[in-house]
C-alpha cells in the first residue's frame, strides 16, 4: 500500500463520515456526540480515502457492537497547536459503550481474522479483518493506535497521526469568513461537557464573552435574567438534542424573550444528527443557523455571522411597514461568498431584488451593461482582488451615460477607520457601513440612500 497526499479539509471529512453513518446510528438508536477540541489547522496533507477508511472502520464497529440504544462518542483534539510549525499532531478518540473485549482479546486484536469469539460478536458477524487493516493504515502514516476495553462496559480506541499543513485555498474549503466576533455576548447550551469545552475555547480565542450551561431550562433563565438586567445575550448556541428540553424549543423561548424586551437575538443550533432534518425542526423558532458537529472554529465564526445578520425581530415582524424595499434592487459586491449570502439574506428580508458581483471589474460592468436606472443601490466592498471598491466606484462614476453614473453606492467594509470612510467619500461612494451588518443601521442608511 502507498499513501497518496493531497489537501484535505477535516471538517469536510469528517462531515461526509458523518453522513455515511448516518443510516447505522438511527437503524441502533444510538445517540451520538461529535467534539472538535482546539483545532486550529483545519486544513492538512494526507491520504484523505486512507483516513477515512480508518475512521469509517473504526466507528462503525463501535455503532455495530453497542446495542440499541447506545451511545458513540467521536473527539478530535489538536495537540500543542500554537507551538505547531509545519505540522499538526491530532489526537482521535472513539468511544462507545457496547459489548467491550476482554484482557486476552486485546492483545491480538488487530491480528487478521482474529475475532472475540463470544455469542454476541458471533451474531453480530464479521471477518476479523477491519482492526488488521486499520493498524496497517494507521502505521503507513506513521502514527499510533491505543485500545481500552473492558468486557460489557465499552471500548475507546485512541488514534495519533501528524499532518503536515496545507494551504487553505489547496485544501478547497477556504478560511474562516472575516467576520469580527470579538465583544460578542454568548450563551452556550449543551448537555454535552465536551462539546461545551469546544465551543467555549473557540469563543475565547475570537474574543467573545461566553457563558454555559447544560441544561435547555437554565439557558432559558439566564437569557431572561440577562435581559432584565439590561445586559442581553447577542447569541444563543442550543444544541439540537438536550436530556431536558430540545434546542428548538429553547430557541422558540428564547426568540420570543427577546421580540417581548423588545431586542434581536442572534440563535444557532448545533447537532450531531440530520442537519438537513434539523432544519425543518428549526423553522419558525427564529434561528439564524444550523451547524454540524464536530463544530471548527470556521464554522462557527460562519453560523455566528448568520445568526448575527438575522437578530433582529423587529425587522422580520416589521412585515415591510417600516423597512419594504418592495421593488427596488440592489447591486451587492463581494468577493466572498458567504458574505454575499448573510447580506442577500438581510436584504431580501425588507423586499429587495439582488443582482451580485465577485469583484469591482464585475460590478462596473454590470452597471454599464444595465440599463439606466435597474439599480437603485450598489453595495460594494472595499478590498477585492482585480478592481477594489475604490477604484470600482470611481470608475462608476466616470461612466459616460450620467444616469448610471450617479447609481448610489455605499461601502460595506469590516475596516471602518477614519481613513477608509474618508477615501470613500473621495472615491464618490454615499455612505459606510461596518460588517457585520447592523440591520437597523443597514436599513436606516437605504432609506435616506434609497428614498424607500
Amino acid at each position: 500500500m502507498k499513501l497518496h497526499l493531497s489537501p484535505v479539509n477535516i471538517p469536510e471529512l469528517l462531515r461526509a463520515l458523518h453522513v455515511m453513518l448516518l443510516g447505522q446510528v438511527a437503524a441502533k438508536r444510538h445517540t451520538v456526540d461529535v467534539n472538535a477540541l482546539g483545532v486550529r489547522h483545519e486544513n492538512v496533507l494526507c491520504d484523505k480515502m486512507r483516513l477515512s477508511q480508518i475512521l469509517l472502520n473504526i466507528c462503525g464497529n463501535a455503532i455495530k457492537f453497542t446495542p440499541p440504544g447506545g451511545h458513540v462518542e467521536l473527539n478530535i483534539s489538536e495537540l500543542d497547536p500554537e507551538s505547531a510549525q509545519n505540522e499538526a499532531s491530532f489526537e482521535i478518540c472513539i468511544k462507545d459503550n457496547g459489548i467491550g473485549m476482554s484482557r486476552e482479546f486485546l492483545e491480538r486484536r488487530f491480528q487478521a481474522f482474529e475475532r472475540e469469539g463470544g455469542n454476541a460478536e458471533q451474531k453480530l458477524g464479521g471477518t476479523g479483518l477491519g482492526m488488521a487493516v486499520t493498524m496497517q493504515l494507521v502505521s503507513l502514516m506513521q502514527g499510533t493506535v491505543r485500545v481500552e476495553s473492558e468486557l460489557g462496559k465499552g471500548t475507546e480506541f485512541i488514534i495519533g497521526l501528524r499532518f503536515p499543513f496545507a494551504r487553505e485555498a489547496e485544501a478547497g474549503a477556504g478560511a474562516a469568513e472575516d467576520f469580527d466576533a470579538s465583544g460578542l455576548k454568548v450563551l452556550v447550551a449543551d448537555d454535552d461537557s465536551k462539546a461545551c469545552s469546544a465551543l467555549m475555547g473557540h469563543l475565547a480565542a475570537m474574543g467573545a464573552s461566553a457563558e454555559w450551561t447544560m441544561s435547555g431550562h437554565e439557558a432559558i433563565q439566564r437569557f431572561e435574567e440577562a435581559q432584565s438586567r439590561d445586559d442581553p445575550f447577542d447569541v444563543c448556541i442550543l444544541e439540537w438534542r438536550m436530556r431536558d428540553m430540545s434546542g428548538s424549543d429553547v430557541a422558540r423561548e428564547i426568540s420570543a424573550a427577546a421580540a417581548r424586551g423588545g431586542r434581536g437575538v442572534g440563535l444557532v443550533l448545533v447537532t450531531a444528527y440530520d442537519i438537513e432534518k434539523v432544519r425543518q425542526d428549526a423553522e419558525g423558532t427564529g434561528t439564524g443557523a444550523v451547524c454540524a458537529k464536530p463544530v471548527f472554529a470556521s464554522d462557527l465564526r460562519r453560523a455566528l455571522a448568520l445568526a448575527c445578520s438575522r437578530r433582529s425581530p423587529r425587522a422580520a415582524e416589521s412585515g415591510g411597514k417600516d423597512v419594504d424595499f418592495t421593488g427596488k434592487r440592489v447591486l451587492l459586491v463581494d468577493d466572498i461568498e458567504v458574505n454575499r449570502e448573510i447580506a442577500a439574506a438581510v436584504l431580501a428580508m425588507s423586499g429587495f431584488e439582488i443582482d451580485e458581483a465577485e469583484d469591482g471589474v464585475q460590478a462596473v460592468a454590470k452597471v454599464a451593461e444595465a440599463e439606466a436606472g435597474r439599480y437603485d443601490v450598489v453595495l460594494m466592498d472595499l478590498q477585492m482582488p482585480n478592481m477594489n471598491g475604490f477604484d470600482a466606484t470611481r470608475a462608476i462614476r466616470a461612466l459616460a451615460d450620467k444616469a448610471k453614473a450617479r447609481v448610489p453606492v455605499v461601502a460595506l467594509s469590516a475596516n471602518s477607520s477614519d481613513e477608509d470612510i474618508q477615501a470613500g467619500r473621495e472615491a464618490g461612494m454615499d455612505g459606510h457601513l461596518s460588517k457585520p451588518i447592523d440591520m437597523e443601521k443597514l436599513f436606516a442608511l437605504l432609506r435616506q440612500v434609497v428614498g424607500a
